[in-house]
């Protein structure tokens, strides 16, 4: 049994034994991030990932979120940084977790994250959550607000994953102080022969100035991808050109 000190009269309570059956079989590999002016890789997207390559992650969430199971993703999704802050290895390296609006407008998603982060002693500066791009209902969004809101006002620090292909992206923007925007991979894969993607790359190298935040290129698959981005002055680039998602060990971090 696993027991969380909300804050409150009542502690949140879960079975462990139902969070191992669910999701025991899946693991995370770890996607580098890097600053396109430097080389240098400034942090780790964790990645939901199963051995079975036929198993469909995204399916796999939302029918676990369907199952009212998002709290126990959320552990889940936490658990991927935890191997490397135990009390023997403090490590030097940046992580990013992603999490759905589901989870994220959960009344418990702020106990959660606070008592994970406390409970291992992990830096919130050497984590960022990523909001995940979904429709949501209207009460689910304003939700999901409200805990972002508690959520940063203690210090936690939040992105944006997708940007660009949902409806309240700029929503968003305005109500939060977000920290990172990740432009999703779909405009670069298209730039090239559209001119319209073409210029929605163009206009969003200019939110850092616009929305004081950094920017992240997502779908790098190319030495001619990162040649145009470079040129834009993006601040981070993602994709196989530069990294595939791989295993990450605490011993090398």
């Amino acid at each position: 049994m696993l027991i969380v000190d909300s804050g409150r009269s009542k502690n949140l309570i879960f079975p462990e034994e139902c969070f191992e059956y669910d999701i025991a079989s899946y693991h995370f590999h770890f996607q580098p991030i890097y600053c396109l002016k430097t080389g240098k890789i400034k942090l780790y997207e964790a990645l939901l990932r199963n051995s079975e390559s036929t198993t469909n992650i995204e399916k796999t969430v939302m029918a676990l979120i369907s199952q009212g199971k998002e709290d126990l993703l959320t552990l889940h999704t936490l658990s991927a940084v935890k191997p490397f802050f135990s009390d023997k290895i403090k490590s030097p390296l940046s992580f990013s977790l992603n999490f759905e609006p589901a989870q994220i407008a959960s009344s418990r998603f702020p106990a959660l994250v606070k008592y994970f982060f406390n409970r291992f002693n992990i830096p919130k500066q050497n984590v960022m959550l990523e909001i995940t791009e979904r429709a949501c209902s209207t009460k689910m969004y304003q939700s999901m607000i409200k805990n972002i809101e508690k959520l940063i006002a203690e210090g936690f620090a939040f992105a944006m994953d997708d940007f660009g292909t949902g409806m309240s992206n700029f929503e968003l923007l305005s109500q939060l102080n977000i920290k990172l925007i990740k432009i999703d991979g779909c405009f670069i894969n298209r730039a090239f022969d559209n001119n319209y993607s073409k210029s929605i790359i163009e206009m969003a190298a200019t939110f850092k100035e616009k929305f004081n935040c950094s920017v992240c290129i997502e779908g790098l698959e190319t030495q001619e991808h990162i040649d145009f981005v470079k040129k834009l002055n993006f601040c981070f680039g993602q994709g196989y050109a530069l990294a595939r998602p791989a295993p990450l060990s605490p011993i090398f971090a």
